[in-house]
C-alpha cells in the first residue's frame, strides 16, 4: 500500500548507551502528531532512536520536524540533568 504522505524525512539520533535511548524513546513515543496530515514513527534499536516523520505538505513536514528536535533537546537535558547513571553526551 502505497504513503498518503508526499515529504518524507528520516533522522537516527545515537546515544551513548541503550538505557538513555530507552528513556528518550519512552519519553518521545507518548507524543503523538496532533494533525492527521503527518505521521511520526519512532524505533528503538540498541543504542540508536530512528525518527521517520512524514507529511502531505513541505511546510507541515518542517513544522514537525522543528517540534520533535525541541522536544528532543529536552528530553536529553533533562536526561542529563536528573540521571545519575547517565554517561555524559559529547
Amino acid at each position: 500500500m502505497a504513503s498518503d504522505f508526499a515529504h518524507k524525512m528520516t533522522a537516527s539520533i545515537p546515544f551513548p548507551s541503550e538505557r538513555e535511548a530507552t528513556i528518550a524513546y519512552n519519553t518521545l513515543a507518548v507524543d503523538k502528531e496532533p494533525t492527521d496530515s503527518s505521521k511520526r514513527t519512532l524505533i528503538l534499536d540498541k543504542s540508536t532512536v530512528t525518527m521517520v516523520l512524514e507529511a502531505q505538505q513541505m511546510k507541515v513536514l518542517r513544522v514537525a520536524a522543528g517540534s520533535f528536535f525541541d522536544m528532543l533537546g529536552l528530553t536529553i537535558d533533562t536526561i542529563q540533568g536528573f540521571d545519575p547513571e547517565t554517561n555524559k553526551f559529547e
